[in-house]
């Protein structure tokens, strides 16, 4: 016998964490801590521009159907704006110099356009202005007598989420009948 009584264990058999072993352990824990808050902020981005999405789907949903709306000879795309803002007031601009609207923290940028459509199924027409008329209308003739055969109308919004620009396209169709 040496003398080391023998519920004493050696040294060498010591039960604890080295040095290293603890950095490795806070590494691992940091790594996982820091990514957590990384998907947190993207999905914070993801909230906000889905946010700014909607809000613009809305908006243009809430524009064409006021387009429906209002006669179809102020259907134009210098004419709408005016028409639909005066029919729905929920619709009218925020600011001067443009149209836009401010909801839920966006500011939405709005742009109409209209053009008239001579559809050839049914002959085409003598365009009085050719201006107002789509670029796939180009044609014109005799055979029919009423050349507004429909109007195209498309709003356009644009607006910034999370610092990024985003626009978003809705059109309708619109009979000169109305609906």
């Amino acid at each position: 016998m040496t003398g080391i009584p023998a519920s004493v264990p050696p040294i060498s058999d010591e039960r604890a964490f080295t040095m290293v072993e603890v950095m490795v352990a806070v590494a691992i824990l940091l790594t996982g801590v820091l990514a957590a808050i990384g998907l947190g902020d993207v999905a914070n981005k993801s909230t906000g521009q889905n946010n700014g999405r909607q809000g613009a789907t809305s908006i243009a949903r809430r524009v064409l159907e006021s387009a429906r709306e209002i006669p179809y000879s102020s259907l134009t795309t210098a004419g709408a704006p005016g028409a639909i803002q005066a029919a729905a007031p929920d619709l009218q601009t925020t600011t001067p110099g443009g149209w836009t609207i401010q909801r839920a923290g966006f500011t939405y940028t709005i742009s109409f356009q209209a053009c008239t459509v001579d559809d050839a199924t049914d002959g085409l027409g003598v365009h009085a202005d050719p201006a107002l008329f789509c670029a796939d209308s180009t044609g014109t003739g005799s055979a029919d007598q009423r050349p507004d055969d429909y109007t195209r109308g498309s709003v356009t919004l644009a607006w910034r989420a999370a610092g990024v620009r985003q626009t978003m396209k809705q059109g309708t169709v619109v009979l000169p009948t109305g609906g």
